[in-house]
């Protein structure tokens, strides 16, 4: 049986006390002179038996109270908010699983891999094939422990992705970026309502891409979370679908392309915002 989802058990994605640590460090930094000014870190120094489920809370608790660059010990590269755009033809996805591992590239069916020796071959086989391709996206479910996380990462580095992203999956309607408010967003009511009017003025764009796949299959229905990135011109610069369970890739694609041309207001600040939408689909 599937472990419930934060949602589903009513849990904070807020961890209170590490908040208030948090805030409490950052006050006592800022009535002094650092020369380090302006640069908040979460470096974590995560036990091997700790679930990501646990990871994600922490790292969610360190993004709003503003600690823009989160690391942990032993990996190179900070921990990545959001995928970074890049001039790649294809996106390679990691899925770390309970049970084994999927790998895939968009657009594509991904490839189930039971073990780390045959998940290493796979990722040897892809850099052959797209030898130009070094980003790749680590996505991790909630239930797997941090040993497991760690031994993945390095095949990845191995197989020389020299630019692979640990990603964390959000909850829906979590906007950030810059220095984050208690309430989890940098972004004015005025600011995330513009982005909703955006949204819902390109609406036909998506029902265009329903309506392609109702072709396909009358019975088509599902919901897709989709996460994009407006960088500070308010051009969509990454958009990937979270989660769906529509079943139709061709459709979930065309609603991708379709947010990357949107254009939305600038937001308030320097930095980009990243927002997670979901689209529900239900046939008439």
């Amino acid at each position: 049986m599937a472990r419930p989802s934060l949602t589903e058990q009513r849990m904070d994605w807020k961890i209170e006390p590490l908040f208030d640590a948090l805030m409490d460090r950052k006050s006592h930094r800022s009535e002094g002179p650092s020369p380090h000014a302006g640069e908040l870190r979460c470096v974590l120094d995560v036990a091997p038996s700790v679930e990501f489920l646990i990871f994600r809370r922490v790292l969610y608790t360190c993004i709003i109270a503003g600690y823009q660059t989160l690391e942990f010990v032993g990996r190179s590269e900070p921990i990545s908010k959001v995928p970074t755009s890049h001039d790649g033809h294809v996106e390679i996805t990691l899925i770390v699983a309970e049970q084994g591992f999927r790998l895939g590239v968009s657009p594509g069916t991904p490839i189930e891999v039971s073990d780390t020796k045959s998940l290493a071959e796979q990722l040897a086989a892809l850099r052959r094939l797209h030898p130009k391709e070094s980003h790749l996206l680590l996505r991790v479910e909630d239930s797997v422990v941090y040993a497991k996380v760690r031994e993945a990462d390095e095949l990845v580095t191995a197989a020389g992705f020299s630019d692979g992203r640990l990603t964390s999956t959000l909850p829906e309607g979590t906007m950030y970026g810059g220095t984050v408010s208690k309430t989890g967003s940098t972004q004015s009511p005025q600011m995330k309502a513009s982005i909703r009017t955006t949204i819902r003025a390109h609406a036909g764009d998506v029902r265009t891409c329903y309506q392609a796949g109702l072709k396909r299959n009358p019975e088509l229905q599902g919901r897709v979370l989709v996460l994009f990135r407006i960088d500070p011109m308010g051009d969509i610069v990454h958009a990937q679908a979270q989660s769906s369970t529509l079943g139709d890739q061709a459709m979930e694609s065309c609603i991708l392309a379709a947010v990357r041309r949107w254009k939305f207001d600038k937001p308030e600040g320097t930095v980009p915002v990243i927002v997670t939408y979901p689209f529900i689909f239900r046939a008439e």
